[in-house]
């Protein structure tokens, strides 16, 4: 039996291991994505006074309520002020601590498997300490596959995806609780164990929306532990006691639906037709397994895929889906079971159901994956058990040399999100522009404009302009780079036709109402700024208020 000092130590292990590989981003700035919205000009998280708080909770921003997400905003600018290295500090022991609940997970799913927590109802705690030698060797290398993967970087060194990293940081230690649960139904301690399964639950739903698959997966897990019983009562205790669970997922679901902007949902396949619409979802969802085997080249934004890669997905999904219920049918549910898991956290951001609009991101495989790598800490765990002294030192050999590999390359990608410049530069350097990706050329551009390099911004934007002559970002910001260069007449056409792209634009209205005016095209000027008056914006309503003018 494994003793309880082995067990933490293994934990520090892991998590000092992951805190090494990202410990440079403590030294990474803010970056102009996102990190204006959630931290530094969100107005919810600039106190926690009672008043705030509750704004926090009672307020659903950015087209999603995530009130626990935005709370820890809040402490870590009451801790570090705008010290982004306090933010990126907060990341990374959010990421060590996810690591560690990786490699406890996939040791209690052990126990499932070889049935040591379906023994009695006093087994559970126990279970972790009756791991054998190769079965912690294995979860561990699996752990640090999850922690230490380059697709992680992007969680770990964003200071805005920390929706996805409070998400593990509930959802897992949920899990725990629901096998200790399962362990011990009809117990007097079972409501205990099912009320903290619960409430972590709730915790990462109000992380991250993401969340309400998890009844699905709970479902999934309770035909795994009634499989191993050989329980008959499987539909009625397995959908007994989801009913709080999917309450609570109906209706952040639907809220999720109904914030949702109505571009954003069809945002993955509005440039594709025909066949290639039904056949990109397969492809987002076969996207994130060739970066776990394939992280190179790994990037914040994506250009689209071709129909070969389409196809290619389809393919990819059939065949693995097909090849896991086979295994399952021959009594080897643990490979179906982590497929399922990959498979429900991506389907929901493939029929938009995500805050975000992009059709792919690395980070969306920050929970999807854990199953996949726990599925890895068991195949080696097995391999590791077979005694023979050349089969353990290829095993240790190649899983050393695959870590280092992959804590090499996480310190690569890692890098780019050191500053705003570094991080588009890198989009803008590994594609050509193309709809997919035009937000990088923006955020250069933009950064480059605010470093007074207008030349190298105007070049960039009128790039993204010429790919897209739709994209109101990449005019707008292009309009500010012509007036930052004295070409007045050139901006007021700009911020033209900025509106004429989005009428809702307040701030395109503005700026126009301005330029305008320097013109001498006053008439055109207070059109324009009454115009943005009326869509709310502040500034627009004070200009005219002070000049005895209504709107």
């Amino acid at each position: 039996m494994m003793k309880s000092s082995t067990l933490i130590s293994a934990c520090l292990v892991l998590a000092a291991t992951t805190f090494l590989v990202f410990s440079q981003t403590l030294g990474f700035e803010f970056v102009n994505w996102d990190d204006d919205i959630y931290v530094y000009n969100n107005p919810l998280a600039r106190s926690l006074s009672t008043e705030n708080v509750g704004s926090i909770f009672s307020t659903f921003y950015y087209y999603a309520y995530i009130p626990i997400t935005l709370l820890s905003h809040s402490v870590d600018i009451a801790l570090w002020g705008m010290d982004a290295r306090g933010h990126h500090l907060t990341n990374v022991i959010l990421h060590c601590i996810n690591t560690t609940w990786v490699f406890l997970l996939g040791l209690a799913l052990v126990g499932v498997a070889r049935r040591d927590i379906l023994r009695g109802p006093h087994s559970f705690g126990s279970s972790f300490l009756t791991a054998t030698a190769p079965e912690v060797v294995g979860m561990m290398a699996g752990a640090l596959f999850f922690g230490l993967h380059p697709l992680r970087a992007e969680s770990a060194a964003w200071i805005s995806d920390r929706k996805d990293l409070l998400l593990l940081f509930f959802l897992l230690p949920s899990l725990l609780l629901y096998l200790q649960y399962a362990s011990q139904r009809g117990t007097p301690e079972a409501p205990r164990w099912y009320a903290g399964t619960f409430l972590f639950y709730v915790l990462a739903v109000l992380s991250k929306s993401i969340a309400i698959v998890f009844p699905v997966l709970l479902l999934m897990i309770d035909w795994l532990i009634w499989s191993k019983m050989n329980s008959r009562n499987r539909p009625a205790s397995m959908l007994r006691g989801k009913v709080p669970f999917v309450i609570v997922s109906l209706v952040i679901a639907i809220v999720s639906l109904v914030l949702a902007p109505g571009e954003k949902v069809a945002y993955a396949v509005a440039h594709l037709e025909g066949i290639e619409q039904w056949l990109y979802p397969f492809f987002s969802l076969s996207f994130y397994l060739g970066k776990l085997v394939f992280p190179s080249p790994l990037s914040p934004l994506y250009p689209s895929g071709v129909f070969t890669d389409f196809v290619l997905g389809l393919i990819t999904i059939i065949c693995i889906s097909g090849l896991t219920w086979f295994l399952a049918r021959r009594g080897n549910s643990g490979p179906l079971l982590a497929w399922f898991s990959y498979l429900v956290f991506l389907i929901p951001i493939v029929l938009g159901l995500s805050s975000g609009a992009q059709p792919i991101a690395d980070r969306y495989s920050y929970a999807a994956t854990v199953g996949l790598c726990i599925l890895i800490g068991g195949a080696l765990s097995q391999a590791w058990a077979i005694r023979t002294r050349s089969v353990r030192l290829l095993v240790f050999g190649g899983v050393i040399g695959l870590l280092t590999l992959l804590s090499v390359l996480t310190v690569r990608q890692s890098v780019i999100w050191k500053t705003s410049e570094t991080l588009w530069s890198s989009v803008v350097s590994q594609f050509p522009p193309s709809p997919g990706i035009l937000d990088a050329y923006v955020n250069l551009g933009t950064v480059l404009l605010e470093e007074a390099r207008p030349d190298e911004a105007r070049a960039l934007l009128e790039k993204a302009v010429e790919t897209d002559p739709t994209n109101a970002d990449a005019v707008y910001t292009l309009a500010h780079v012509l007036y930052f260069e004295g070409d007045e007449v050139g901006a007021a056409v700009a911020f033209e036709k900025v509106v004429e792209l989005d009428s809702t634009r307040s701030k395109a209205f503005f700026d126009l109402a301005v330029v305008c005016s320097r013109l001498g095209r006053e008439e055109e000027a207070m059109i324009s700024m009454r115009r943005a008056a009326r869509l709310g914006l502040e500034s627009a309503q004070e200009a005219l208020r002070s000049r005895g003018f209504s709107w």
